[in-house]
This record gives C-alpha cells, structure tokens and sequence, in this order.
C-alpha cells in the first residue's frame, strides 16, 4: 500500500478495554482516539470519523458488535462495521456512511483481533495493543496521504507490516459514564516482543485458500465464490493451466509469506497458451468489482502467448459483452514477462466506472504483437475501451520496457507501448512512471477520443516511437480526437523521449471547438526526427480548439532534426490551410503563454 507514517518520530500506542493477548472479546462501548507525538512529546489527538482522522472532530461511540467485527450504530439504529475501503489510489479502514453501499455487519467479515506487545511511549505505561487483520496478515497504523505535506493533510487507519515502527497509535477509550466497569477489566498481558501474524493460506500446500479450506487449485476456489468472497494466495507458487472465468465480485488476496517477497506468485505454466486469452476472465455481463492485491503474475515460459486479466470483449454473448463494466482495484500487483496479439496482455477492461491502479504496481517486459491487419490498438499493459462520463482511471505505478509491436504484413499503426486507452467521456488522472516503452505512435500511451477531463502528472523518460516501416509519432503520448468540452493537460515531467518521426512528446490530431490542450510541464531533451520536438500535429481539419503553452512550463534543450529546430516547441499542421510552429529561440523570448484560437 502506497502511505507513509506522517512524522518520522510517531510513537504509537494502542490501549483496549476488556482485551486480553490473542483474540478479541466483548468490551464495553468505547471511543477510537488516535496521539501522535511531536518531538517535544505534545500530543495531538485526532477521532476516527466515519472516513478520516481530522483534528478536533468528535469521535463515534464504538463496540465489538461480535467478536471479530467493531462498529457503531448510526442515527438510522443500523450497526455498521470497520472495512477496507478505498479512496483514490489509497487504501484505509472505516465505515463509509456516505456511500450507497454501507460497510453493514451483517455483510462485513469478522476479520480484526488483537494482541500486545510490550512496548510503550514515554508518556504512558501501558503495552501496546496492535489491531490486527486476520484476513491479510498486516496491522493498522495511522497513515498519512499527503506524502510529507503539511496542506490538506488527512490522516486516516491504512494496513502495514506488524512491525515496530508501523504500530498504530489508536486508543479505544471507554465511556465516561461506563468507567464504574473499568476496574472490573482485565488488563492486556504484555508479550515480551512482537507477534508477527501469518495468514493460513501460508499453510496450504497449493497456495490456496478460501473459506476456512485450503483448495488444491485457484479454478475450485473461483468455482465456489460468491460476491463479496476474499480468496488468498501465498506460500506454494500458485499455478494457473487453464483460464479461469468467474461471474463474482471477489478480492484476490495474496500473502507474503516468505519475508523476502512483498507479493505471492501465480504463474501461467508453459503448457497453457492462449494468443488471445487470459489466465483470468471477468464474466458477468452486466457490472463486475475485483480487487488483485499484493500480486505477482507472469507466464512460466519465454514467448507463451497468455495474458493475465481480461474483461469480456464486444463480440462476447452476441454482442453484449460490449455493455459490460468492471471495476478493478490494483494494490501492490506485478504483472510482467508475457505477450498476446490482443492488447492488454496486463489488463484488458471493454469498460469500466472504475479503475485505480496504486503507486505500487509494476508492469514490465509485456508485448502486444500481431501480423493479423484488422488490430492496430496496442497497450500491452492495460487497455481500456470505454470510460462512461460518470467513470474515472486513476493510474499510478510504475511501466517499464513494454512494447506493441505490429510486423508487416500488419497493420500500419500499433498504439501505445504500455497504455491504449480508446473512448475516454470520464475522468482519467495519470501519475504514473513510465520508461523504456515502444510503440510505432504512442510510445507509451495512446488515446483515441477524450470527450471529458485527461490530466497526465506522469513522468515520462525514454520512450519511442519507433520506426518500424509504417511510420512514427508521438514519442511518449498522444490523442486523435478531442471533442468539444475535452480538457487534455500535461503537467507531468517529459524527458528523453524520441519520436522517429513527429511529435517528440505528444502529439495531437482532431481539436473540435469548446476543446482545451495545454501544456504545463517539464519537457527536457527530447527529439523529433522530423518535426515537432514537444507537439507535432497534422490533420486534414482545421484546428479548432483551443491550446495552451503555459509560460510556466520549463522547455529546455528539445529537437526536431527534420527542419533545422524551426519547430523545436511544436509544428502543428493542417493539409491545405499551412502550419504553424515555434522553435526552441522564439520560446526563450518569450514572456506571456502561447495560445492558439483564445
């Protein structure tokens, strides 16, 4: 999980009422409170609310509504009870009251226990008591999204490693007027270090475990999940020899048991191969949801053609399968070393409301390739087809030397080294890392149609758009079509990449009137060997739309070999009407933002 502890010096404490070393028992109500100590040991005290800790904010009364599950009764008489729930690309524990879907206990798993551990802050004498998740093995601690900033700042319960310096400082504190009953609690046993917890899957000889059963293979477990199930993997390598199709919003759970692996390991054995297949195949043809955490997915063979997870494609259930949606969170997943001649040999979604990929994941070393003339989408990595307006991709992680590769006779374009993102109406906020990846357009990603907001904060190094007898552009990203009311900002770092043709960086086609491109980020050293060493552009329409090289982007050192650095920023052309360009000078001189139809 992508968070970090907010101050380096966090000492943490966690103090229970009526708990004893081990598992969990009934308490009296109790509040939960969270210290965090500065360094001359004042304490700021912040409440658990129903998503993040915010200072001041007056805390929900708490109780082990059974003996694994803690919650609270809302204003409604409904007991509700602590999850794993979502935010962005973070994960934290709490109830989500605000949402359709309440983290009811009659629905939520009995999963937390607790233990001590005799360890204190200078303050106060009491041990420290860990609340633990049995389902994942990890321990909760107050975590931070803000990445070391001080603005905006939310605390909120993430899950991290029982380890001394992830303890959380949670006190659940007992109610003033139940503090007759206090004296009457057994005080929590002390443990003289900490207990690290195991998951059970760590004990099951074929790595797999769901439902209080070890199962002797991942297909069976998928077979008897329902929505809502939790399968584990870890220990044994998991091996997959057939694809696996389910209907079921599950999770896929993996356990490192093995300290030395942050993740458990499926792989697809060489005797399966599917050239346009998965290992796993999200079925249900209406709305699906499937979380891949703490994951390693690969193919046990070089060359084997079998991808690792896809949806349901348009020609699937006569035609229906184009209707299907699925929401997919990826936590701590790497997928790497396998090829398809369909794209997203990683992830392949027909469509989706949702799709978060935190900063933890890896795709690397993935191909897309094919002689067949009738594909020419690429983005090995993932690949999603269509983003409804209410939908959103948050991609962050890291994608590294992954290529579309379309020999002749094939087609002449092969789109985005490590994304292909094609009818995009929802929110899509990229931040992710991407280096060494290779397309003929697109070197790392390519858009068909954005018709809602496109933000890249990404950092791009290395790509290409390479020359492979069919042409080249855009030498980490580019768009087709951008419709009216289309925003498509650049804000990310943009550094080395080349196109062997147009478009060093990104480049563009079809800008409607009401659309917006800017350009707000740092482009270093990159190159076109024709024109356009930031944007180039050509297309038979006029340009409509409006763009934007804001004057606070840092523009140094980038080249368009192809006429002499006259087009070193951008060349944007239309066929019949002429171009306009500026090279890297003219933008030197500059002191206000360059627009284009203002």
């Amino acid at each position: 999980m992508s968070t970090n502890l907010s101050l380096a010096s966090l000492i943490a404490v966690l103090s229970a009422v009526s708990l004893t070393t081990g598992r969990s028992l009934q308490s009296p109500t109790f509040t939960i409170e969270a210290r965090i100590l500065s360094e001359d040991n004042a304490a700021t005290k912040y409440s658990l609310s129903d998503k993040f800790f915010k200072n001041g904010e007056t805390g929900k009364v708490y109780n082990w509504i059974r003996p694994g599950q803690i919650g609270f009764v809302d204003e409604f008489g409904e007991e509700l009870c602590l999850s794993l729930l979502h935010d962005g690309t973070n994960n934290y524990i709490g109830v989500d009251s605000s949402s359709a879907t309440k983290s009811k206990c009659e629905t939520t798993s009995e999963r937390w226990e607790t233990f001590a551990v005799n360890k204190s802050d200078s303050s106060l004498e009491e041990p420290v008591i860990l609340l633990n998740d049995v389902t994942s093995g990890q321990c909760a601690y107050l975590a931070t999204n803000s990445e070391g900033k001080t603005q905006n700042e939310k605390y909120y319960l993430g899950l991290g490693d029982c380890e001394a310096s992830y303890l959380a400082n949670l006190i659940l504190a007992i109610d003033n007027d139940l503090s007759t009953t206090l004296s009457a609690t057994p005080s929590p046993t002390p443990s003289p270090k900490l207990k690290t917890s195991v998951h059970q899957v760590c004990d099951c000889n074929d790595g797999v475990y769901y439902d209080n059963s070890c199962y002797d293979t991942l297909e069976n477990a998928f077979d008897d999940s329902t929505d809502g199930s939790i399968i584990h993997v870890g220990g044994a390598v998991v091996e997959v020899s057939e694809t696996i199709e389910f209907d079921t919003s599950v999770t896929l759970q993996g356990h490192a048991c093995d300290s030395a692996n942050k993740r458990a390991k499926i792989v697809a054995v060489s005797s399966f191969e599917t050239k346009t297949g998965a290992m796993f195949v999200a079925t249900n043809p209406s709305k699906q949801e499937v979380v891949l955490k703490d994951l390693e997915i690969t193919s046990e063979s070089e060359g084997q053609y079998v991808a690792a997870f896809h949806s349901l494609s348009k020609t699937d259930l006569g035609g229906e399968g184009k209707r299907q949606k699925v929401q997919l969170l990826c936590t701590n997943i790497h997928i790497h070393d396998m090829q398809s001649e369909e794209s997203g040999v990683g992830i392949f979604l027909i469509g989706t409301y949702e799709l978060v990929v935190d900063d933890e994941c890896l795709f690397e070393n993935l191909l897309t390739t094919t002689t067949d003339r009738d594909r020419w989408a690429g983005g090995p990595a993932i690949a999603v087809i269509s983003l409804p307006e209410s939908g959103t991709l948050d991609i962050a992680g890291q994608f590294t030397n992954n290529r579309a590769y379309f020999p002749s006779p094939g087609t002449e374009h092969a789109g985005g080294g490590a994304l292909y993102l094609d009818w995009m109406a929802g929110r899509v906020n990229i931040t992710a890392r991407f280096n060494g990846n290779q397309a003929n357009q697109g070197g790392a990603v390519q858009i068909q149609a954005i018709l809602g907001t496109f933000t890249d904060n990404g950092v791009y190094t290395k790509n290409i758009a390479a020359e492979e007898g069919n042409g080249s552009r855009f030498g980490a990203l580019g768009c087709i079509k951008l419709y009216s009311g289309a925003t498509f900002v650049l804000k990310g770092s943009y550094i080395d990449n080349i196109s062997e043709g147009r478009g060093g960086v990104v480049g563009t086609n079809i800008h409607m009137e009401g659309s917006l491109f800017m350009l707000q980020g740092t482009f270093k050293n990159n190159r076109a060997m024709n024109d356009g060493g930031i944007w180039g552009r050509w297309s038979s329409t006029t340009l409509k739309g409006k763009v934007v090289i804001d004057i606070g982007a840092t523009i140094v050192g980038n080249i368009a070999e192809g006429d002499n650095n006259n087009s070193g920023v951008f060349n944007a052309v239309t066929s019949d009407e002429g171009s306009v360009s500026m090279s890297s000078s003219e933008w030197e001189r500059r002191t206000t933002s360059m627009i284009l139809n203002p």
